[in-house]
């Protein structure tokens, strides 16, 4: 009688595979999930520690705006060429920690013949007291420009800051021999950058006859005077009518007619220069209303708030989403289509709000005293 020898029958080694192939490509799945939850998790750590810096820096100076006669609050949204990369904000405010706590103007004005200008910077003991004394204020600027250098990424924006004491002292931020000279090189040899990686960033000012933020309609530049300012002119003297409804002709030399927004909401988009989300798959002219992108695993979910995507200095609006093809709506908040090439890197980053009351507001409804 013939033994059967044992092993496995083909039957039985395809199901055995069966159940291999299926178990590895699950863990496989498993693995890939974490390592995606991990690249997400690390992508996020990385923008909002950047937008916290970007936001806390700006608050600090914004809480501290000096409303009295030599104040000034002056926010240009195109000054530098808009769509969320050239604004251009100047206001005075109060010394940090006060005059007497400032390890350079503590020193200030202690020399009849004082004549410098506290740029930020230390001069060094013995030049301090070259300084005159501030009385309490100095000019604060901010900008956002983009980095010259970097042919690559031009819509990925650097921010810039810059200080200067005694307030309206001769070659400081308000000096008015230098309206009308202040571009992008002013602002890098004045200001020093303080963040980057910035997509857009907007102050949108809430006025006291402001009924709402209207934020979209406001970034779309088809906002009123009921709404949020993307504007905002203190002195009501400076600024025309067309760029803030408030002006009036004669009020620059006018303290009693200053007016300061009730608040500011900061909105900011950030990203990693270095990691786009995705990249342009082919060329887009400027009629295209259909773009195809390399993935569209980062791009947010059709029922979240912010669904705008930046491709070189462009933001489109996302629509319907079919195999890697996106419909858009070209060149809103008020940036201009353009032809881009294929392999143009796609940023959505993330959008960041903080609103910041302004203690100094003073209304501009009290009119009889002129």
């Amino acid at each position: 009688m013939r033994r059967r020898q044992a092993g496995f029958t083909v039957l039985e080694l395809l199901v055995a595979m069966g159940l291999l192939a299926a178990l590895g490509a699950f863990v496989m799945q498993l693995v890939g999930s974490s390592f995606d939850m991990y690249r997400r998790g690390d992508k996020r750590g990385d923008l909002y520690a950047n937008a916290q810096h970007i936001l806390e820096l700006l608050e600090t100076d914004l809480v501290a705006v000096h409303p009295g006669p030599d104040g000034r609050f002056l926010l240009e949204a195109e000054a530098m060429g808009g769509a969320g990369g050239g604004f251009l904000l100047r206001l005075v405010r109060s010394i940090p920690h006060s005059e007497s706590e400032h390890p350079v103007l503590r020193k200030a004005g202690t020399r009849t013949s004082a004549s410098a200008r506290y740029d930020g910077s230390d001069p060094g003991p013995g030049a301090r007291e070259d300084i005159p004394p501030p009385s309490g204020l100095m000019e604060v600027a901010w900008a956002l420009l983009p980095d010259p250098t970097d042919e690559e990424h031009p819509g990925v924006l650097t921010l810039y800051r810059g200080v200067s004491a005694p307030a309206f002292a001769a070659g400081g931020l308000f000096d008015p021999a230098q309206e009308g000279q202040r571009d992008e090189a002013w602002v890098r040899a004045q200001l020093k950058p303080v963040a980057t990686d910035i997509l857009g960033l907007w102050l949108l000012c809430m006025g006291q006859g402001s009924a709402s933020w209207e934020e979209q309609l406001v970034l779309e530049g088809r906002g009123n005077a009921q709404m949020a300012l993307l504007n905002w002119d203190s002195t009501r003297g400076v600024l025309p009518p067309q760029l803030f409804p408030l002006a009036r002709a004669g009020s620059a030399t006018v303290p009693e007619d200053d007016i300061y927004p009730r608040a500011v909401r900061m909105v900011l988009q950030v990203a990693r220069r270095d990691r786009p989300d995705a990249w342009l798959r082919g060329s887009l002219r400027e009629e295209h209303q259909v773009v195809g992108l390399t993935t569209t695993r980062d791009l947010p979910e059709e029922d979240e708030q912010d669904q705008c995507i930046k491709l070189g200095t462009e933001w489109m609006e996302l629509g319907a989403r079919s195999s890697g093809d996106v419909s858009v709506r070209r060149g809103v908040r008020r940036s201009r289509a353009s032809a881009l090439g294929p392999g143009t890197p796609v940023y959505v980053g993330r959008t960041f709000r903080k609103t910041v009351a302004i203690p100094g507001r003073r209304s501009f409804w009290v009119e009889e005293g002129r």
